[in-house]
């Protein structure tokens, strides 16, 4: 376990530990949980840019239109290297995760994913 995976499970101890306290006022435990909840997810970010695994498909689907995403391709390909994509709306009927940027459109095969490319959220390091 990382020290960053360490320190995300000791805060979410305390904010567990802290809401049960019945003597804090109602909202001084909301901005504490506020508080801790905004550091946990800090710390997560931390992670997955310092050690980021693919997305599953399921994931993939839930990036918001427009959002950003690191493709790594594994096999080359006619179109298309690593880097990063921000995704578009779908006109593949489903069949493709459509994305590019300015001047560029794609649109990678799911049925594909895992074989000829993967996703993620930032940059993997020495893939």
């Amino acid at each position: 376990m990382s020290e960053i995976e360490k320190a995300i499970e000791t805060l979410r101890k305390i904010s567990d530990i802290e809401t049960s306290k019945r003597y804090r006022e109602l909202h001084e435990i909301k901005s504490f949980n506020y508080d801790l909840l905004t550091a946990i997810e800090a710390l997560q970010e931390k992670l997955e840019q310092e050690n980021p695994q693919p997305l599953g498909l399921e994931e993939l689907e839930k990036v918001e239109l427009l959002g950003w995403v690191w493709i790594e391709i594994i096999e080359k390909m006619e179109l298309g290297k690593s880097g990063y994509y921000q995704k578009n709306g779908d006109w593949s009927e489903g069949e493709r995760f459509c994305c590019g940027y300015p001047g560029l459109m794609l649109g990678f095969k799911y049925c594909d994913y895992g074989k000829t490319w993967l996703a993620y959220r930032y940059e993997p390091k020495g893939v």
